[in-house]
């Protein structure tokens, strides 16, 4: 370890900088990640390599960057016609309403903590609740009652204004007349009672922990035999006996028949790959994909765009009879990321709590946001296939915020842009995926020249950087990185915007030209690196060259956090922290462990598939068995008498995984690899345990955790944002039993 120290250090000397680690998705899936993570960059930082090309930390998880973030959340999030939209912490959601909690024990118990006693709460549900009382993370839904009927309820009280219908609600909430959802998430009120799937395998590849979404949320056959031991723990919620089954409805809109729509109500048919018209980027290179539509969808099958657009008309003819009038709504929201809110709790005497008296209940600063929105649900479809008057207001990602009226008019005004009329007035049509598409290109500092001189003009006034201050900001640089060469001289240049956007103001593109020809976005002020004058794409390249400080507490790298949470964990400095205690994780209490090899459970991302998604293509099936696999350690499988392609029982108390064995000396004693997106669909014989229930999934041996710390908020970074921050759903310290299937004519 000290020879790869030295060796990484040395070569970062004589490269200045150029030492890169490369990490795949199962470093964001341990307990520790986060850990994992800070000893990455705290080398990369001490040897000088973040801000380099062919230096950093390149974190590979798959297609998820979504450069043209601006433009596109306005109409994902409907911010052209209703604001603030409800975003919601996955991990957060399903860690509470799958009941998953409650197969926890003591945080202490499994996580090893300098001294527990300074540990606020016992129970990792209990720093749910308080994370969403202070404003943390997001909770939806939102309270015990209806947020509808809270507004009708506070102006039945004498509420006359916007404000006084919040100042209603938060008396209630502080009087405990109200409760957060998350107080009793087994409450039938709090239940999620409709669940529309649109294009994940969501109770399958995404379904951490699916036997407990299959036994809590749809109530149906599942093999769990792990005992609930939360409740000695929880001090925050309610605990309530665990109800099998919460949903009423549950839809998917899917491409294929994959473990997901199985299980659901109604499957809709869609498009295909190829079938529709589409936009993609990917953090793996810089340039926007088009994905054109060579046929037509096959038969009642439709584009996710005129799906929607179908239901969202449906939806508004309903309403018409349950809603005829415009209804008020109060939506709340964390204290959000790049707004006053991240700097709204500085915790310099420890975290203060409003509900025990310690500070006053202030909405968006000692607790969460809250805002009156009106709902015309009548309007919906409307609203869908056009871009909306908010628009011309300000937009933006990052705290970069444009005004759009100019944009939006200039863009209106274009002869062959598509009219839409609603309520008289005379607003961007958005009917077709494609107008969708070109509105995106149009409206984003990544694809519109214009708009990113705009974005960089405004980061500019942020930091100040102009003038007398960009050339002081570029000796700076120069002194650390003298071969850093800038586009425009010191004798000519007037600041940070002339420099990073000016040379690209005329450039725009459209989805037609995409088609016709690749091309790369612009090097945007939402984003950190300087991909001008066909540079590659390298992660902080801004900050390094042109001095932009990062979007954190100080505005500087941080090494050391001074949270009250980390400290209290321990995790001030990055540390070293093993793995979780398989002992105390209750997943193998009550399973057999005769014959049984205890191994460390991993699922890689998929390895015989198709876009990560045919795994049940014949081609992908000859590779790779014909079915399900895990793979497993030559001298381990030797041990317990497994030979390659045996039948197997992977199995613990989360459930049970029968499949093919796999046994290669590439593989880590101690460990084993179930790959991900292996279906229930294909080849999976009855167990020989759990009452002989068909074997299950890679999931199916799977239960989420969450860490505390990743639930902090009001701090800086340490604020929530879509995409940005908040806790994972950890599985990679999952532990599990493999043995042989007694019988290798197995039953079906």
């Amino acid at each position: 370890m000290i020879q790869i120290a030295r060796e990484f250090a040395s070569n970062a000397e004589v490269t200045k900088g150029r030492s890169m680690i490369i990490t795949g998705s199962s470093y964001n899936h341990w307990y520790h990640s986060n850990l994992l993570y800070r000893t990455a960059m705290d080398a990369l930082m001490l040897c000088g390599s973040i801000g380099r090309n062919g230096g950093g930390l390149q974190h590979y998880v798959g297609q998820e960057k979504l450069a043209m973030f601006d433009s596109w959340g306005q109409i994902a999030h409907s911010l052209d016609w209703i604001r603030p939209p409800r975003l919601m912490s996955g991990p957060c959601f399903w860690y509470s309403n799958t009941g998953m909690y409650k197969y926890d024990g003591a945080i202490a118990d499994y996580h090893n903590v300098p001294d527990k006693s300074r540990l606020e709460f016992q129970h990792t549900h209990d720093y749910n609740t308080r994370a969403v009382r202070l404003g943390w993370m997001p909770c939806f839904p939102q309270f015990n009652k209806s947020s509808i009927a809270m507004v009708e309820e506070a102006q039945r009280a004498g509420a006359k204004s916007d404000a006084e219908i919040i100042d209603y609600v938060v008396k209630q909430l502080k009087s405990g007349a109200l409760e957060f959802s998350i107080q009793d998430p087994d409450a039938a009120e709090n239940w999620p009672r409709v669940w529309f799937i649109w294009r994940a395998n969501a109770l399958g590849s995404s379904a951490r922990g699916q036997e407990y979404f299959l036994r809590h949320v749809l109530g149906t056959h599942n093999s769990v035999i792990a005992d609930e031991v939360a409740k000695p723990y929880i001090k925050e919620s309610k605990y309530r006996e665990s109800p099998l089954g919460k949903l009423d409805l549950l839809v998917d809109l899917n491409m294929r028949m994959n473990t997901t729509p199985t299980y659901c109500d109604i499957v809709l048919p869609t498009a295909h790959w190829y079938e529709k018209e589409d936009i993609n980027t990917t953090e793996l290179h810089s340039f926007v994909h088009p994905m054109g539509a060579a046929v037509q969808p096959n038969w009642e099958a439709k584009t996710d765009w005129d799906a929607f657009k179908f239901i969202s008309k449906k939806f508004s003819d309903l309403a018409k009879k349950h809603f005829q009038k415009p209804v008020k709504d109060i939506v709340m929201n964390p204290l959000m990321h790049d707004t006053p809110g991240e700097i709204a709790q500085p915790a310099t005497k420890g975290v203060l709590d409003w509900k025990k008296g310690e500070c006053e209940a202030i909405p968006g600063k000692t607790m969460p946001t809250f805002a009156i929105v009106e709902r015309d649900y009548t309007q919906i479809d409307k609203q869908y296939t056009s871009v909306g008057p908010l628009q011309k207001g300000k937009y933006g990602f990052h705290g970069i915020m444009l005004e759009g009226k100019e944009l939006y008019e200039n863009y209106l005004n274009q002869e062959h842009i598509e009219k839409k009329e609603v309520n008289g007035q005379k607003l961007i049509s958005l009917e077709t995926a494609k107008d969708a598409a070109n509105f995106v290109l149009a409206f984003s500092g990544a694809t519109n020249g214009e708009v990113c001189f705009r974005q960089w003009w405004e980061e500019e006034h942020h930091t100040g950087l102009h003038g007398h201050e960009y050339l002081e900001a570029r000796k700076q640089a120069r002194a650390v990185c003298p071969e850093v060469k800038y586009l425009i001289p010191d004798d000519r240049v007037h600041g940070l915007a002339h420099e990073m956007g000016s040379g690209n103001r005329n450039v725009s593109m459209t989805y037609d030209d995409i088609v016709a020809q690749p091309r790369r976005w612009l090097c945007s002020a939402l984003w950190t690196g300087d991909n001008r004058r066909g540079r590659a794409y390298g992660t902080w390249t801004i900050q390094t060259e042109q001095l932009v400080p990062w979007r954190t507490l100080s505005g500087r790298q941080h090494t050391y956090l001074d949270h009250p949470v980390y400290l209290d964990f321990g995790e001030a400095l990055a540390t070293a922290k093993h793995r979780l205690n398989p002992a105390k994780m209750n997943e193998v209490q009550k399973s057999d462990k005769t014959d049984a090899l205890h191994l460390n459970y991993i699922t890689p991302h998929s390895k015989w598939a198709i876009h990560s998604t045919h795994y049940d293509n014949l081609r992908m099936l000859t590779l790779s068995r014909g079915g399900n696999s895990i793979w497993i350690n030559d001298r381990d499988a030797e041990s317990v008498g497994i030979k390659d392609n045996d039948w197997v029982e992977a199995y613990n108390d989360n459930g049970v995984y029968v499949s093919r064995a796999v046994v290669s000396a590439r593989i880590p004693s101690g460990s084993s690899f179930a790959y991900h997106s292996q279906e229930r669909t294909i080849n999976v014989p009855k167990s020989e345990q759990r009452n002989k229930i068909r074997g299950g999934y890679h999931n199916s041996l799977t239960r989420q955790r969450l860490k505390p710390q990743l639930m902090t908020g009001g701090y800086g970074q340490f604020s929530y944002g879509f995409n940005a921050w908040g806790p994972i759903p950890i599985i990679r310290d999952t532990t599990v039993l493999v043995r042989k299937m007694r019988n290798q004519e197995v039953k079906w």
